[in-house]
């Protein structure tokens, strides 16, 4: 395995002891308790791991934060570190990875590979099976590691296991910022042809910290057009890895009407309890200038809305 852009990282008990207490007091204060969690036992539980992390290494430290989030049950909320980190599949490679199983045995496969991607550029193709990264083993539930800045040897077969090889995948080096975490972010939209008159349009990520920097409406029309479709298009979102407000975006496009598409909350709104009904109605912005300049109209008051497709 060979890294770029790494500087050795070390951190004092009393630096990751402000660390675990900067996450504690963001959970407590702005998280989403999609999963019903007791937030009291979930403190106490996180108090009586903290001493614990404070002179292990880097990897576990990371790791049992990361655990203590897990336990939050919900799957955006995720532990960063500024120094080149252990991704997802998806947030590292462009490509996502499923367990299935053979002949009482379970195997990592590729399950989605995105176009222009560091797997896609790799070779490797949709249904080969991940065997190892950079000699190490890896099978369901334990997901293989993947950094930003490094070139990784992995091991893949065919979907039988059979046809085994070697390949190296390079994945580029990201910085993370206050807007968005160190990831890479795949190609999106893709347009393609699949008849003379039906056109293909998949969207595998909605780009930019609000999701809104997609390409405008013209764009995609423009897109659709040079296609040469003029009866059917096919919109494929099954891919898709996320991106905040995109879909809310994508669906305004479809729908000819201003109607309901969903709702924003504040942490403080959803923990105290909410009607629909008694929501400020606000059209979908299509930018990010727009978006800024809704959130304007609520900086003294709560940001809890009902979007409305734009129309």
């Amino acid at each position: 395995m060979t890294e770029t852009n790494m500087t050795p990282t070390s951190l004092s008990p009393q630096l990751r002891a402000k660390i675990l207490a900067s996450v504690k007091e963001r959970v407590m204060k702005e998280h989403f308790n999609v999963g019903g969690v007791n937030y009291n036992e979930w403190a106490k539980r996180f108090d009586e791991r903290s001493p614990t992390l404070l002179d292990v290494d880097i990897e576990e430290f990371e790791g049992g934060v990361r655990k203590a989030l897990a336990e939050l049950g919900s799957s955006h909320t995720v532990f960063y570190h500024e120094r080149t980190i252990r991704l997802l599949p998806q947030h590292s490679i462009n490509a996502t990875i499923r367990a299935f199983e053979r002949d009482g045995r379970e195997s990592w496969h590729f399950l989605d590979v995105f176009e222009d991607g560091p797997a896609h550029l790799a070779g490797i193709k949709r249904g080969d099976m991940l065997v190892a990264v950079d000699g190490t083993l890896y099978a369901p539930p334990t997901m293989p590691p993947f950094r930003i800045g490094t070139t990784h040897r992995i091991a893949i077969a065919s979907a039988r296991g059979e046809n085994p090889r070697e390949i190296a995948i390079s994945v580029p080096f990201r910085k993370g910022t206050n807007e968005r975490p160190p990831i890479v972010e795949p190609k999106s939209p893709i347009r393609s042809v699949a008849s003379p008159k039906t056109g293909l349009l998949k969207i595998p990520y909605f780009p930019g910290p609000t999701g809104l920097a997609s390409p405008t409406h013209s764009t995609w029309q423009f897109g659709i057009s040079r296609a040469g479709v003029a009866t059917v298009l096919s919109l494929i979102c099954a891919e898709n890895i996320g991106g905040s407000l995109g879909f809310a975006r994508l669906a305004s496009y479809l729908c000819p009407d201003r109607i309901p598409i969903g709702h924003s909350l504040t942490p403080a709104r959803l923990r105290k309890g909410y009607t629909p009904d008694t929501l400020p109605r606000v059209p979908m912005p299509r930018t990010t200038p727009q978006f800024v300049l809704a959130l304007a109209r609520f900086a003294l008051r709560d940001k809890s809305v009902v979007l409305l497709t734009k129309g």
